[in-house]
């Protein structure tokens, strides 16, 4: 699994070089009155933010699974317990 600092600083970057992309785009269709430019601008912003609430579902899912992770743990911890107290 990639860890956090890794992922994050791919995440800015990719973010970063879709929402310049965009920025460009708009600034490139406005100035030359090309529709298609402004509407591919408008595409790239939307990817960008797509990818950015993706990450952070990315990393709300990755929370849920080391909650579940640390409650079986102890589940288990508890069964250890009672199997021992019964004998």
């Amino acid at each position: 699994m990639p860890s956090a600092p890794r992922t994050r600083v791919l995440l800015v970057v990719a973010v970063g070089v879709l929402l310049l992309d965009a920025v460009l785009l708009v600034s490139a269709g406005v100035w030359t009155d090309r529709m298609g430019l402004v509407v591919g601008g408008a595409v790239s912003a939307v990817v960008a933010a797509g990818l950015f609430l993706s990450w952070r579902r990315y990393l709300k899912r990755l929370a849920d699974i080391d909650a579940a992770r640390h409650d079986l743990k102890n589940e288990v911890k508890e069964l250890g317990t009672l199997t021992r107290d019964r004998r």
